[in-house]
């Protein structure tokens, strides 16, 4: 059978894609679809699709004091607390 989340996941990805890319990034996040290959290189050193995007540095100098709270949570493939897939 068709699964109904999967298309219409996909439609969504589509149409965010162009007009507002992290809207799209979050609902690949959300919903786990649609599904991507990740090609890596022995080179890389990312080797998954990023699962957040970085602290900015910016917040980094400006607000230390909380970021060393965090930063050890600051890393590429850390789910974000609304990443439950």
């Amino acid at each position: 059978g068709t699964n109904n989340i999967q298309l219409i996941a996909t439609q969504k990805w589509l149409h965010f894609n162009v007009i507002q890319p992290l809207q799209s990034w979050a609902e690949v996040r959300r919903l786990n679809y649609p599904v991507f290959t990740f090609r890596t290189e022995v080179s890389d050193i990312q080797k998954t699709v990023p699962a957040r995007w970085n602290i900015p540095a910016t917040e980094v100098n400006l607000n230390g004091a909380n970021y060393d709270a965090v930063k050890s949570k600051d890393k590429l493939d850390t789910k974000l607390f609304w990443d439950v897939n």
